[in-house]
């Protein structure tokens, strides 16, 4: 991770990013806010570059997967080498089929393929990190160990208090049930 002073534009852009999120702002809106920042003589940082500088700062492990730009698909697992979706017929690729199929044979480079979608994906283990070090989430997390401290055999609370758990205590896996908490 590289710790570094944020210039002026930095705390601006983050600024300007923290608010997007607060508000609830679509990404094309803020993209038009930041044009016309930039215009006044305010320039921030697009969100592709505020995205990676914040993964980076933190250390956050970001996947991108290409998609079909209507949602219908993510070309993953079957749909991984297929050059449109197979439900509304779009291309996959901005480029000519020629250049797609070269680059799908082999004979041609991935890196000049543009996708017309894509999702930034952070894996669960990642998130689940990012939670952990954040001490009122990470106490918030833990409820379930102190739901099994403080029982009540009266009331089901939650999961934990379910017979399906409580059946595999009697069979002696009940720490398998602690290793979820």
């Amino acid at each position: 991770m590289v710790e570094i002073e944020p210039s002026r534009r930095w705390e601006q852009s983050l600024r300007y990013f923290r608010w997007k999120l607060t508000s609830k702002v679509s990404d094309t809106a803020f993209e038009d806010l930041r044009k016309n920042l930039i215009q006044d003589g305010v320039e921030i940082y697009d969100l592709r570059a505020i995205r990676s500088y914040l993964c980076e700062q933190l250390g956050i492990e970001r996947r991108r997967y290409h998609c079909c730009p209507t949602g219908c698909i993510a070309y993953t697992k079957q749909y991984a080498n297929m050059r449109e979706c197979p439900h509304c017929r779009i291309p996959r690729y901005y480029e000519s089929l020629e250049l797609v199929e070269a680059a799908l044979n082999g004979t041609g480079p991935f890196t000049d393929l543009t996708p017309r979608g894509y999702y930034d994906y952070i894996p669960v283990i990642e998130r689940l990190r990012q939670l952990f070090a954040i001490p009122e989430y990470a106490e918030k997390m833990r409820y379930a160990s102190r739901l099994r401290r403080e029982k009540d055999e009266e009331v089901m609370r939650d999961i934990w208090d379910a017979d399906g758990m409580k059946h595999w205590e009697t069979k002696g896996l009940g720490s398998l049930s602690h290793s979820l908490m």
